[in-house]
């Protein structure tokens, strides 16, 4: 006689709740990292001077500041960057938390850490 093969409906009904449970913690991280992506890439176009200009600081945190407003991102400001000389030109970081609401009292809490540097 074959042994019976398959999944139970208490097997499948386990694997729906861990799936469910899975998606469900994208769906609240999943934006803070869309923010940290969209960030790094502000902090790029940032340091790309446009023709032959010199860049300031002043002038870096401004474009900073304007393209964190057109991307609508609000879990980092224009304070929160730290802009240092190089050799080459500059060299940004942006270090921020997030706080993403989980279940009832539950939050989760990531930290994210963004370095460019001009070249």
């Amino acid at each position: 006689m074959k042994r019976q093969q398959g999944m139970s409906l208490g097997g499948l009904i386990l694997l729906l709740g861990v799936l469910i449970f899975a998606v469900y913690i994208v769906a609240r991280v999943f934006p803070a990292y869309m923010d940290y992506w969209q960030v790094q890439h502000i902090m790029e176009n940032t340091l790309t001077p446009i023709g032959s200009e010199k860049l300031t600081a002043q002038e870096i945190r401004s474009r900073f500041r304007k393209e964190l407003d057109l991307n609508n991102i609000k879990t980092i400001t224009a304070s929160d960057l730290l802009i240092e000389p190089t050799q080459d030109g500059y060299k940004l970081t942006a270090e921020y938390s997030v706080k993403a609401p989980f279940w009832r009292e539950i939050s989760l809490v990531m930290d994210f850490k963004a370095v460019r540097e001009s070249q």
